[in-house]
């Protein structure tokens, strides 16, 4: 496993907590191609189910809207999906080969670039996880 640290970024509204270095997952890899968006939707929305979990339809939103960012921002071959549980949540994680921190919009912003406002807003948990050397991880997490 490559090692990690939780991106700090003074320009960056918020970073979220720690992402927990335990999590039982569950990962899927795509190809980072617009056409693998709706299998991601599908595999979170299988794994929450599974997990007991109650926001299906908003988790699978969120990840979309991470997958998506990696495919059209992050100019990677693959994307990684993982979808796990921690204490009383679900946590989903993104990771691309870009270490470029995901953009946030502002309100007035055109049309495009709201996902990270998504997550920020539908998540109980969220942040950035630099994979030093290795690219970046979004992930967020969902009450049960």
């Amino acid at each position: 496993m490559s090692e990690q640290a939780d991106v700090v970024d003074g320009e960056w509204p918020h970073v979220g907590r720690r992402e927990p270095r335990d999590v039982a997952q569950v990962i899927l890899r795509l190809p980072a191609d617009a056409k693998m968006i709706g299998s991601a939707r599908r595999f979170v929305a299988e794994q929450v189910r599974e997990l007991g979990g109650r926001q299906v339809v908003d988790a699978e939103l969120l990840a979309s809207e991470a997958v998506t960012n990696s495919v059209v921002h992050a100019h990677t071959a693959m994307v990684e999906l993982s979808v796990g549980i921690v204490g009383g949540a679900v946590h989903i994680g993104v990771h691309d080969d870009d270490p470029t921190l995901p953009e946030v919009s502002t309100a007035g912003s055109p049309i495009g670039g709201h996902g990270m406002n998504l997550i920020r807003a539908l998540s109980s948990e969220w942040g950035v996880t630099d994979i030093l050397g290795d690219g970046k991880r979004v992930w967020f997490e969902m009450e049960l």
